[in-house]
């Protein structure tokens, strides 16, 4: 897959994301420079198409060829906020096409972005060494599994196991074995549902496979399209302990109309990250501790970043972004879960995507660990969401609003002061 990373951003190089109706018009203007945009894909519920494009390098090599449109796009890009005295290939011809559909239209443009990639959000995607991994911990237990009379609760993750402690409370993608030793990353999904799990056993669980096993490479498109489905599910809480950032920290095209379109009937929860603690390799590259990570940091979603209860304190954690647009804290220092089973390998993530493992451990049967992230963070306020709504027989939304006010019965969900 051809996917360019730059420390800071991930994204195909070799695709578009438009807005439906104007289809044919981007397609024009790509054909202009000699690029070939077919339709891989088309979202009634978003409006959008996502286009695949041939010839891309051929053309991008030729528009550097014009100095003055390569130093007027750099130009364009820093007015935005970019740093870069270089633009990449896709950047050029985006820059070169929303002149042309300016020029051709009075100023107006047509709706176009990137189709953006998103990783786990559990520390080393975005800093370094950042959170680390798991530790084995001794064994939960959970509530029993209730009639599920609660909330709908949709997950978007990597694959879910099937945990013995999970049977019954979910519908959806799983695995009930792994056919080699797997990685940490893989049981990103599996400790999130077991921690909504445990605040609201009356929770209908659905569970849907969009990050790959080591918890990366998930195009927006895909979870764009994967959220938009859940309105048609009864879903009442969409948690998403997943992101990414962007150089112009403009929200990926697909994850804003989603969250669009889900808002005014399903509440969106979404870890706001791990970058809090400032790091040289990823600082270079353009990522800063308060760098927003999307989907949290789009509107109208619920951005939760973690705390530890132990320390007495109720401030966020070191690794937690301190921003303006954070709603709310849970509990995400050293917080117990379902995890995967026997030996699993445990992995760091390099500025540059790359996986390195770092041994092994042994988490037992049927598998419990201890984790930090806002990852965890964010489903401990999934869980509660979906728990207010069955004890009292409210609405998601309602409460939410309960959460929010700190005079509620949020207990160890704090709110997040915004000024």
């Amino acid at each position: 897959m051809p996917v360019v990373r730059n420390g800071v951003e991930a994204y195909r190089s070799d695709q578009l994301v438009v807005e439906r109706e104007y289809t044919g018009m981007v397609q024009e203007g790509l054909r202009r420079l000699g690029i070939a945009a077919s339709e891989l894909d088309s979202s009634a519920p978003l409006s959008l198409t996502l286009l695949g494009l041939s010839g891309a390098d051929t053309a991008a090599a030729l528009l550097r060829q014009d100095s003055a449109l390569v130093a007027a796009a750099i130009a364009a890009q820093q007015a935005a906020g970019r740093t870069s005295a270089t633009i990449s290939d896709l950047d050029l011809i985006l820059s070169d096409l929303r002149q042309w559909l300016r020029a051709g239209n009075d100023g107006w443009l047509v709706t176009i972005g990137k189709n953006r990639i998103l990783d786990r959000v559990q520390g080393s995607p975005y800093i370094k060494g950042g959170v680390g991994e798991p530790d084995p911990t001794a064994p939960l237990s959970l509530p029993p599994v209730a009639q599920q009379t609660g909330a709908r609760v949709a997950v978007l993750d990597t694959q879910l196991f099937a945990h013995p402690d999970l049977i019954g409370r979910f519908l959806g993608d799983s695995t009930a074995a792994f056919s080699t030793e797997p990685r940490a990353t893989a049981g990103h999904s599996t400790f999130v549902a077991g921690l909504i799990a445990q605040r609201a056993p009356a929770a209908q669980l659905i569970v849907h496979t969009v990050l790959d096993d080591d918890g990366a490479n998930a195009s927006s498109w895909d979870v764009a399209t994967a959220m938009a489905s859940t309105s048609d599910a009864g879903v009442a809480v969409l948690n998403l302990s997943l992101g990414c950032a962007t150089i112009d920290r403009v929200p990926p095209l697909t994850l804003s109309r989603a969250v669009q379109r889900l808002i005014p009937s399903v509440v969106v929860v979404a870890a706001a990250g791990n970058n809090g603690v400032p790091d040289a390799d990823a600082t270079a590259s353009g990522l800063t501790p308060t760098t927003p990570i999307y989907p949290a940091a789009i509107d109208g979603v619920i951005a939760v970043g973690a705390y530890d209860p132990s320390d007495g304190t109720g401030e966020p954690a070191a690794f937690s972004p301190k921003v303006p647009w954070l709603d709310l804290l849970a509990p995400g220092v050293r917080v117990r879960s379902t995890f995967l089973p026997g030996q699993v390998l445990l992995v760091r993530r390099d500025p540059d995507g790359s996986l390195v493992d770092e041994g092994s451990a042994d988490f037992g049967q049927p598998g419990y660990a201890s984790w930090d992230g806002t990852s965890f963070a964010a489903a401990n306020v999934t869980g509660a969401i979906a728990a207010l709504t069955v004890a009292g027989q409210v609405s998601a939304y309602e409460a939410l609003d309960q959460l929010r006010n700190p005079a509620g019965p949020g207990g160890d969900i704090l709110p997040y002061g915004k000024g």
